[in-house]
């Protein structure tokens, strides 16, 4: 195994563990609780880059160059909408994560906060 940081696992099979949330990149799948969370191609490449990059503020040029490929053919809005998809995914299937914006600079995933909390 290998960690990616003090919270992350990428096992030798090539599962990523945070959170509880296992994606699987050899089977391009998702699962939580031992259910599978349904995503469409563009919404798992998004969603994996986030998840393994969990950590730092992804620029919207760069998921847009990461998941679409040459940035001169597609709109950065595309992302916005992968992202839009995403948070309802996250809600549906009651992830214990958060995709937040960070104004001006990207999209960041991280751990979802208890509300209970200070």
């Amino acid at each position: 195994m290998r960690r990616v940081d003090k919270d992350t696992l990428i096992r030798p099979d090539n599962i990523i563990e945070f959170c509880g949330i296992k994606v699987n990149l050899n089977q391009k799948s998702v699962f939580y609780n031992d259910l599978k969370v349904e995503l469409s191609p563009k919404e798992f490449e998004t969603f994996t880059l986030l998840f393994k990059e969990h950590s730092k503020v992804l620029k919207r040029s760069y998921i847009l160059e990461q998941v679409w490929g040459d940035p001169a053919l597609y709109d950065e809005r595309m992302v916005d909408d992968v992202i839009k998809r995403l948070r309802k995914k996250i809600l549906q299937y009651n992830l214990p994560i958060e995709i937040k914006t960070m104004w001006g600079l990207g999209y960041k995933l991280e751990e979802k906060k208890d509300e209970n909390q200070d």
